[in-house]
């Protein structure tokens, strides 16, 4: 029998005039399973984007808020388009 779990970060929080073009849709996988999640912000300047399960924050950025060895977090800027995709994992 499957135990299945559902995560869910529905938005990356950020601030004034960047949008967020692209962002993951939710995501069920069973206990053990690696999930990823992206978001992709245009505008995103020297603003700060931030994963957030619930009320906890999960990171800043590319530093992640927590110790635990089964997340990480990535950010790939593209500088001339202004833009930025946060993965994380």
């Amino acid at each position: 029998m499957k135990t299945l779990v559902s995560l869910s970060l529905s938005e990356c929080i950020i601030c004034k005039s960047a949008v967020i073009s692209d962002i993951s849709k939710d995501v069920v996988a069973s206990v053990g399973e690696d999930v990823q999640f992206n978001c992709t912000v245009e505008n995103v300047g020297r603003m700060s984007v931030s994963w957030a399960k619930r009320s906890v924050v999960l990171s800043m950025r590319n530093i992640l808020s927590l110790s635990d060895p089964r997340y990480t977090i990535t950010e790939t800027r593209n500088d001339e388009a202004g833009s930025a995709t946060y993965s994380l994992k």
